[in-house]
């Protein structure tokens, strides 16, 4: 804020500060609004924009914004129904990173992209083994990473909302998302049913996980901490799809905002290309989301990003509600890798849980 009272002399602001995680940020946001006492202007995970828009809860900002050239992942979080209702101000993406050293040791090239069953084959090559049987190393396990039950089911080539007239329909269900679910199941029955092979836990920093998903934010952290790493696009099976995922903060500006032309002219301040490289090389965190930005700070970012930065046109956005979606999911998936649920019940569980909470948000 202080970068935009730069410009604009003489304008305050009252900011307001909210603890907790983005379900409780979200929840007093709703009863700010229900009050009449909404903010002008908030930032808010990408991932509610498409929920907030639909119950006309968010200023349609398209005209505003017009010309200015996001990463495609952020960009399609913040439509619906063909029009922007937040600016994108952080963008994130994913990929496969290979520890060097861990792949030097096993013989395995960490310069090569794997198709998706060499995933299999290398884990087999990267695991190491105690003398009384245990792990002390594994190559890879789809639970790990920053990538989650989500990134797999698109990977799949499945979905968990579908829009229709406006209107979003959970499909934890679908086919593809079944089969994403029996692969992970596969991997757990060759872990013997446990998330944490390794005692103690795997870990890419330490080396005993040798390959792992990574968004841009990790590959900062192993940057930081000098682990030379190599990235590869997530591997996907026949029928899936070549992806990553991002999410980021976002600003956008609540309807009925009081002081709306000066909120829109803040958007707009955080949306550009200027404000946004500055972020970025101020605090050196986070990616902008405004494609000309990246532009302007491409040189300084570590060649690490660069095959990070080649993965952003594949980006897929996040469903809507999607932080309960990732909540369903994972507390399914863990049940399935216990062997408590098969991964049909697994879906069916998650299904049940995002279709009341669907109806509860948006109406039958």
């Amino acid at each position: 804020m202080s970068w935009y009272q730069e410009e604009n002399s003489g304008v305050e602001f009252d900011v307001a500060h909210i603890s907790g995680d983005q379900r409780v940020f979200l929840e007093r946001l709703y009863v700010a609004m229900a009050a009449s006492a909404a903010p002008d202007f908030t930032w808010l995970d990408g991932g509610h924009v498409k929920q907030l828009a639909a119950q006309a809860l968010l200023e349609d900002v398209t005209e505003v914004l017009r010309g200015m050239n996001f990463t495609p992942g952020e960009e399609q979080e913040v439509t619906y129904r063909g029009r922007l209702y937040a600016a994108p101000y952080h963008a994130t993406s994913r990929g496969l990173v290979k520890r060097v050293d861990v792949f030097g040791e096993a013989g395995v090239d960490p310069h090569a992209d794997p198709v998706f069953d060499d995933l299999v084959t290398w884990n087999q090559k990267l695991s190491k083994f105690a003398p009384d049987g245990t792990y002390t190393r594994i190559g890879f396990a789809p639970w790990f990473g920053n990538w989650d039950a989500r990134g797999w089911i698109w990977t799949f080539g499945g979905d968990l909302v579908i829009e229709s007239e406006g209107r979003f329909i959970p499909v934890a269900t679908m086919k593809n998302n079944l089969e994403a679910f029996e692969w992970i199941d596969e991997w757990a029955r060759r872990y013997n049913r446990t998330k944490a092979p390794v005692p103690g836990g795997a870990s890419f920093d330490t080396g005993t996980l040798a390959m792992t998903i990574a968004s841009t934010s990790n590959a900062a952290n192993y940057i930081r901490s000098e682990i030379e790493f190599t990235t590869s696009p997530v591997p996907h099976p026949p029928q899936g799809r070549r992806i990553t995922w991002g999410g980021g903060y976002v600003v956008g500006v609540p309807s009925g905002a009081v002081n709306k032309t000066e909120a829109l002219k803040l958007l707009v301040f955080f949306a550009s290309p200027r404000v946004q490289a500055r972020r970025w090389t101020e605090f050196q965190s986070l990616l902008p989301a405004n494609w000309d930005a990246i532009r302007m700070v491409a040189s300084r970012l570590d060649r690490a990003y660069e095959p990070l930065l080649d993965q952003l046109p594949y980006a897929v956005p996040r469903a809507p509600m999607d932080g309960e979606w990732y909540r369903a999911l994972r507390q399914s998936e863990d049940l399935m890798v216990a062997g408590t649920l098969t991964p049909q019940e697994a879906l069916e569980r998650a299904q049940l849980v995002m279709s009341a909470r669907f109806e509860e948000v948006f109406g039958k």
